[in-house]
């Protein structure tokens, strides 16, 4: 257990776990009770610092041209859509991170690489998905490749 910045307790080891039948009821069982198409997407994370967000992240476990072909190209982008819909709600940037991790059961990264890329939303904001998507895929960030204390920095200095 540790604490934050306002000396709550935050608790690493929680039983509590995402719930992957939730998930899936939702996306499949869901529709055929209600008859309904409706769409949902979780998001990784949203840093945030002193009671206000900084930025939204998503994270995958593979390479960045992986990572960015299933958030923009996959379903018609609609995961990045709704991040990049997310973070423009909010006024803070977001970023995609694709983590190369050979050792997938360690506990740390260091021998892991990030890289992280962002996602620069447009002005004036699009709310054609089709258009949006595209602007999103034009304008993303050059890729920066980070070591796990490079990437500490990163995420410490949102």
């Amino acid at each position: 257990m540790s604490s934050d910045w306002s000396g709550r307790k935050i608790y690493i080891d929680s039983p509590a776990t995402h719930d992957n039948k939730y998930s899936d009821w939702r996306r499949n069982r869901y529709p055929d009770l209600q008859g309904k198409t409706a769409y949902c997407t979780d998001i990784d994370f949203i840093e945030w610092r002193k009671g206000k967000p900084v930025a939204v992240l998503e994270l995958k476990r593979c390479s960045i041209g992986e990572a960015i072909t299933t958030l923009l190209e996959q379903r018609y982008g609609f995961q990045g859509e709704v991040i990049a819909t997310v973070a423009h709600a909010l006024r803070v940037p977001a970023y995609i991170v694709a983590i190369e991790d050979s050792e997938r059961d360690s506990k740390t990264y260091e021998r892991a690489t990030f890289t992280v890329v962002r996602m620069n939303l447009p002005e004036p904001w699009l709310t054609d998905s089709r258009q949006l998507v595209a602007a999103l895929l034009a304008g993303l960030g050059e890729p920066v490749r980070m070591d796990e204390s490079s990437y500490a920095r990163f995420i410490d200095s949102l």
